[in-house]
């Protein structure tokens, strides 16, 4: 399904690279601060949520995560999961309006977890894609292509991947691309 969906994040890379097309951002419009090619932003999210993930592993749900105060990982993983899945039905219902996030809890299991975090992140893409990429939808800062949710999840994930970082004393890297574009 994806390879369906990678056609309209950006053009061709290769004319890109010739200078025969403009990249375009997420939400359509012409790149001008970004120098780099475009971006497939659904590979990169799908990697940002198994690297999140992956943190997630063997840690105690209830150790504290310092850089957001008051909140476990257990809470951070919550907000994550929550976020793709309020984000999926936003898409998926082409709400041009605020929509309540949903609640839920992720299974208490650690693969349960694990999970429950990759769903929410397809399940946003496969909202996207059958909404269509450039159905507008509402957004925090008025309407935008159905597409701008799964940059924004994108981002998201990579701040909260470290957080958990912090929060476990962990190395953290993140992908050059995705930290030029956000």
């Amino acid at each position: 399904p994806l390879r369906r969906f990678r056609g309209v994040l950006g053009g061709d890379p290769a004319a890109v690279a010739r200078g025969g097309l403009t990249p375009r951002g997420w939400d359509g419009w012409p790149c001008s601060r970004r120098r780099f090619g475009p971006v497939d932003v659904a590979d990169r999210l799908i990697a940002e949520n198994a690297a999140f993930a992956d943190l997630l592993a063997d840690p105690d749900p209830s150790t504290p995560v310092p850089t957001c105060p008051g909140w476990t990982l257990d809470q951070l993983t919550r907000h994550v999961g929550r976020g793709d899945r309020w984000c999926a039905r936003i898409v998926a219902e082409r709400s041009g309006e605020f929509i309540d996030p949903p609640g839920g809890r992720p299974p208490a299991d650690r693969d349960g977890r694990i999970a429950w975090l990759h769903e929410g992140v397809t399940g946003l893409i496969e909202a996207v894609e059958s909404s269509g990429p450039d159905t507008p939808v509402w957004t925090f800062t008025g309407l935008r292509p159905a597409r701008w949710w799964i940059r924004r999840r994108l981002h998201d994930t990579a701040v909260h991947r470290a957080d958990a970082a912090l929060a476990l004393r962990a190395d953290f890297e993140i992908d050059p691309v995705v930290a030029a574009d956000g």
